[in-house]
């Protein structure tokens, strides 16, 4: 995620990256509330609407597409 974000400033720019440690606050109501079951979950919001999620996938392609739906 980092090379992406170092590669388009517009995601910088467009998304506030929050990151939770899932042994603090896996188990949360807050996780829970948004469906996080398991560690490596990316979820892209947009107020309290979720945009879009990635769940234990690393390919960059994956990602990306995470993140270019904060630039539309």
């Amino acid at each position: 995620m980092e090379d992406l974000r170092a590669a388009n400033p517009a995601y910088d720019a467009a998304i506030t990256f929050i990151r939770m440690d899932w042994g603090t606050y896996g188990t949360s109501d807050y996780a829970r509330s948004l469906g996080v079951q398991r560690r490596s979950t990316l979820i892209l919001m947009r107020g309290d609407d979720i945009l879009g999620t990635v769940v234990a996938d690393t390919r960059r392609d994956s990602i990306r597409a995470l993140m270019d739906l904060a630039l539309a």
